[in-house]
């Protein structure tokens, strides 16, 4: 004789189920195609030592697990395909870091600045009424909770804001998911998830007819990422193109709240981005090389950390940490198109970290047509936060 582990009965029929929404593979997309021809783009450009920091919104992305035929991670003593994905790598690096002192101007400074910010009254300087929010780059989890979970905790606690809705807006798409469903469920929000490169974007893909004045998150520094072109302009002027696109994208009127690293320290800002091998920050920035040969860019696989370590230097005729790759040993990459040969020694940067002090964020914000309310800061904290307004359409020019 058997006894029932449990009774099931009927739910009632008027408990209904919810479509909350249809996944489809990344690959498949039109949008995910063009990210590829551009990382492409960009990871050559590297390659040849065009562009400095090209590939910063690129490290964020995780390698498939599919298996096939061409794996080009075969043979190797380690799980490349976890090890070098830089969406996982990057995961690891703020798992790491999250209980320590601040490290890279993006977390626990980040965090403590927002919370002082908040106490001092950043909300009376934005004006009543609903409001449409925007994260831009939240990343992973921990920091969302940290940094925007903040504000909009204070924001539907105020009597004087109206929380419309809050779209989570990021280039790696489980980063979106994730903090929208977090908005939702956790802090009550309506939310919406925008996969795309907030900087480089043609036009967002924001809903449409929703009430209120848009507010801006951008928090951990991406805007502060602007490469540099050789013989083109300076990264200054990119950072108004950022601007400009966010005034073009939701309007003058709109509010900005930004976390930026301010210390111009070479000492400390090297020590801050001491980077050690095989450590989830080296892997993050080693993984353009496994991207590219999971993409097919590099018709000739090669052992990653063999051949290249990551290393950064902080370069003063810029005020940027100048994070990028060092050979190893002697290599030949083999593309699509062209074949790039390497000696031991040779340097190609990934990612630029500007650290402009707070006159260059004023005056660049007014260059873009952006009034700075206020900066806050804390006594001995490097990190500050800028609340703007954007108060002028680009000029034709634009």
């Amino acid at each position: 004789m058997t006894t029932p582990i449990a009774s099931i009965s009927p739910p009632p029929e008027e408990e209904l189920s919810n479509h909350l929404a249809t996944f489809v593979p990344s690959e498949t997309t039109t949008e995910e195609r063009h990210r590829a021809d551009v990382f492409k783009g960009a990871y050559i450009s590297t390659l040849k030592g065009d562009v400095r920091g090209a590939l910063t919104p690129h490290l964020f992305h995780d390698l498939s697990e599919k298996k096939n035929a061409r794996d080009p991670f075969s043979g190797l003593d380690y799980d490349a395909t976890t090890l070098l994905s830089g969406g996982l790598s990057w995961d690891r690096h703020i798992g790491e870091n999250v209980n320590k002192e601040a490290q890279y101007g993006f977390h626990n400074s980040d965090q403590s600045v927002i919370k002082t910010s908040l106490e001092k009254g950043l909300l009376d300087a934005l004006p009543g009424g609903a409001l449409r929010l925007f994260s831009y780059g939240g990343g992973d989890r921990q920091a969302f909770i940290h940094k925007e979970g903040q504000f909009i905790k204070a924001l539907k606690n105020s009597f004087e804001h109206e929380v419309v809705s809050l779209s989570a807006v990021d280039i790696l798409r489980r980063y979106s998911y994730q903090n929208a469903f977090f908005s939702s469920e956790h802090l009550g929000v309506r939310s919406h998830t925008i996969v795309g490169d907030f900087m480089e974007n043609g036009k967002l893909a924001t809903p449409e007819n929703e009430k209120g004045r848009a507010f801006i998150m951008v928090f951990g520094g991406p805007l502060l990422n602007a490469p540099i072109h050789k013989d083109g302009p300076p990264a200054e002027d990119k950072y108004i193109q950022y601007l400009h696109k966010m005034t073009l994208q939701h309007g003058v009127g709109t509010f900005v709240a930004m976390t930026v690293d301010t210390d111009q320290d070479p000492k400390r800002q090297e020590e801050n981005y001491k980077i050690r091998p095989r450590d989830p920050f080296e892997s993050f920035t080693l993984s353009a090389h496994a991207r590219a040969m999971q993409q097919g860019i590099i018709l000739k696989p090669f052992d990653i950390f063999k051949h290249w370590r990551a290393n950064s230097r902080y370069d003063d005729t810029i005020n940027a940490v100048d994070i990028f790759w060092e050979c190893k040993k002697k290599l030949n990459i083999t593309t699509q198109e062209e074949f790039f040969s390497f000696s031991r020694g040779n340097r190609q940067t990934v990612t630029l970290s500007h650290k402009w002090d707070e006159a260059k964020h004023r005056d660049l914000c007014a260059q873009a047509g952006w009034k700075v309310h206020e900066i806050f800061e804390e006594k001995d904290n490097p990190n500050k936060l800028v609340l703007a307004e954007s108060i002028a359409l680009p000029g034709p020019a634009f």
